[in-house]
């Protein structure tokens, strides 16, 4: 597939340049986007940031989006920008997996407040668009636009991608001065993007005789039923996923009588499912390939945990190694999944300790004011 230079290349590297002399000491070239996301306005708008915008542009696709699993910020020549890129189209391209494309988003528009440059407010219209164009009409998006393959073409929530997504969505639908530059055409498509996502996870929360549970790491594109991804990502109810659904669905003010049932069920699906009178134990195997070995036994001290696949039809948890065959006991998968993989953890437990007591008590006030007014 022959690859274009991407047209904010030349650009990004101009910005670059300006501030290469100033910055090359300076900025920690290894600083992921789960870093860059938490790095507060000021340290966006200074010239730090700035660099760190200039080295991300480089990377960006003629469609709008970007590939994963680059270390953006690094030094590179223009010559391997370019084969990075083309090497990654080979893998798929632009995608929203790991933080990419709509992580880049919320990190540009920070530093766009403190650095209000015209490239990148380009850079930031066009990864907008990519996202809005990458949106199935029924409110899902897939891992991959446009070069999806295998299970990339599906509903994709695994590692918050969708979510990422729609944090983007709504943070233009809800007027977020971080958005302000958004114009007003591009503003009433992502609040349409934005609804019709809402309907999408509403829909794809997986019921089960006649119970609404949770959801699914990632569903079909079409029929929006829980559909497998790798061999041992087979269709199921995800512990870990739906965290990141729910605590999305639990900032949105004024929920619907749908959004608040659908939280309902499903934190009354992870009081069910909770784990206990087991814990995860590490032991020292130096033949192993990590030098150690995790296995599931009995005893108490440990935390409530929760797996990371659920059976459908049983609500067991349920375990998988590469041959893709459902184990119902940890120990019995092979040693490189069980110390490779996260299969059990505690992902829910935020939602029982925070988020969901903080919604609880949000709609309590929200009532209680409407009822004196």
């Amino acid at each position: 597939m022959e690859m274009k230079i991407p047209r904010s290349l030349m650009v990004a590297l101009g910005l670059f340049t300006a501030w290469m002399h100033t910055l090359q000491a300076e900025l920690d070239v290894n600083m992921s986007m789960s870093d860059l996301l938490k790095k507060d306005a000021a340290w966006c708008g200074s010239e730090d940031g700035v660099m760190a915008a200039a080295r991300i542009l480089r990377f960006q696709y003629r469609e709008g989006g970007w590939p994963k699993d680059i270390n953006y910020l690094k030094e590179y020549t223009p010559h391997e920008v370019v084969e990075l890129l083309k090497e990654k189209v080979e893998h798929g391209g632009a995608t929203i997996d790991n933080k990419a494309t709509w992580g880049h988003i919320l990190f540009l528009a920070k530093v766009y407040q403190g650095f209000p440059h015209p490239e990148i407010l380009d850079s930031l219209n066009r990864g907008i668009e990519y996202l809005l164009l990458a949106q199935y009409g029924n409110g899902g998006w897939p891992q991959f636009y446009p070069y999806a393959r295998d299970y990339a073409v599906h509903i994709t929530y695994n590692d918050g991608a969708m979510i990422g997504v729609m944090t983007v969505m709504k943070k233009i639908a809800d007027g977020d001065p971080e958005f302000a530059f958004v114009g007003e055409d591009m503003r009433e498509r992502a609040i349409d993007s934005y609804q019709r996502g809402l309907d999408c996870i509403l829909q794809t929360q997986v019921v089960v005789d006649g119970k609404k549970t949770v959801w699914c790491a990632q569903h079909h594109r079409s029929k929006l039923r829980p559909v497998k991804a790798r061999s041992y990502e087979l269709p199921s109810l995800s512990g870990m996923e739906s965290v990141s659904i729910l605590r999305f669905l639990m900032e949105i003010d004024n929920p619907s009588p749908e959004i608040r049932d659908a939280i309902e069920s499903a934190m009354r699906w992870f009081k069910e499912s909770a784990i206990t009178g087991y814990k995860l134990v590490e032991t020292p195997d130096p033949d192993a390939p990590d030098g150690f070995d995790r296995r599931l036994v009995k005893g108490e001290g440990g935390p409530t945990l929760w797996a990371r696949f659920y059976d459908i039809k049983t609500n067991r948890p349920m375990y998988v190694g590469r041959n893709g065959k459902k184990e119902w006991d940890y120990n019995e998968i092979e040693q490189e999944r069980r110390t490779g993989y996260s299969y059990l953890g505690t992902w829910p437990q935020s939602l029982f300790d925070k988020y969901y007591p903080e919604w609880k008590a949000r709609l309590s006030g929200e009532s209680a004011q409407a009822g004196n007014q």
